[in-house]
């Protein structure tokens, strides 16, 4: 048996699927997904997964998956780990049959499907050889995630393989960077309605086609305040990085690509007394809200009347990382 872990995360300005070819600010948080592989020599499936209270569960049997409880929730949130593990065992020249279980104190659907893809790169990886190879790693996970989304992250990759905060530009590599000041995030998710047509592309797709005119101005107006944020994170301005959260929601709000729901969190958290807040747009959305402790009961009460999931969360530092 052998397991990994990898961090959720969120992005504080420029979010991949709306601005791919601008700045984006994202950070790894404190809530992470672990997946436990156990191979075993015989049974009908090549591949079962399933989460650890038994909610959702698949299978990969004669070059299908098969939903055994869960439904489209089942599919949409566990399709990358099967993919992921099917594409470890093709590179490892590996036919062996795996039981695989996840285990999060958040629901799996707040993860996006890269952070699923490391961990089961790293787990089954590591339970069939024992050796984890960086660049192997980073190519079975970009060749996972083409698979499940079409166009990988980098950034996302290296950042959720590394963990940590860090700004990344289009054509150069991340710059990581410390606060001087801890950060107190308030996640709340917006929605539990996943299905196979809910991914963060195919959502907005309409939105996006809709302002193509004026994508250009919004864009760079994003990196403006991606880089004013990375600014206030290296001079340890709290009160500013919130105010430049709310700039960046405005603008995914003025391209169309927020919900009544999501706009209801952001404007709930702001006025019970967060810094900042804004949409981020993992699987269906999830609203990252930055607090301060005096703040915080306050902020957690007024989000948790409006959503089902409300956790905190800090920076995670650690990354992807084998666990036993």
């Amino acid at each position: 048996m052998s397991q990994a872990s990898a961090p959720g995360l969120v992005y504080l300005s420029g979010d991949y699927t709306l601005f791919r070819a601008g700045t984006s600010l994202a950070t790894t948080i404190s809530k992470r997904v672990i997946i436990i592989t156990e191979p075993r020599s015989k049974g009908e499936n090549k591949i079962k997964v399933s989460t650890e209270d038994g909610s959702l569960s698949l299978r990969y049997e004669r070059r299908r998956i098969i939903v055994d409880k869960g439904g489209l929730l089942a599919k949409r949130v566990l399709r990358p780990v099967i993919v992921s593990a099917l594409k470890t065992m093709e590179f490892l020249r590996n036919s062996n049959q795996l039981d695989i279980t996840i285990k999060s104190d958040v629901p799996v659907s707040v993860f996006p499907s890269t952070s699923l893809s490391i961990a089961t790169v790293m787990s089954v990886t590591h339970s069939l050889s024992g050796r984890i190879d960086r660049d192997f790693l980073w190519k079975v996970v970009f060749d996972s995630e083409r698979s499940i989304r079409k166009s990988p992250s980098t950034f996302e990759i290296v950042l959720l393989i590394t963990g940590g905060l860090a700004v990344f530009k289009m054509g150069e590599k991340p710059i990581f960077i410390k606060p001087k000041e801890n950060l107190l995030f308030l996640i709340a998710l917006s929605s539990k309605k996943y299905s196979l047509l809910s991914s963060p592309e195919i959502t907005l797709r309409p939105f996006l086609s809709n302002v193509s005119g004026y994508i250009n101005d919004i864009t760079r107006s994003m990196n403006w305040i991606s880089e004013n944020i990375y600014s206030a994170l290296d001079q340890g301005n709290v009160e500013r990085i919130g105010m430049l959260m709310n700039l960046a929601h405005s603008l995914i709000r003025a391209l169309g690509a927020t919900t009544t729901k999501i706009d209801e969190l952001v404007s709930a958290a702001l006025k019970s007394g967060a810094l900042g807040a804004k949409v981020t747009w993992v699987n269906n959305g999830l609203v990252v809200a930055l607090v301060r402790d005096d703040v915080f009961k306050n902020v957690h009460k007024s989000l948790e009347r409006r959503s089902n999931t409300v956790f905190n969360s800090s920076i995670d530092y650690s990354g992807a990382k084998i666990e036993g």
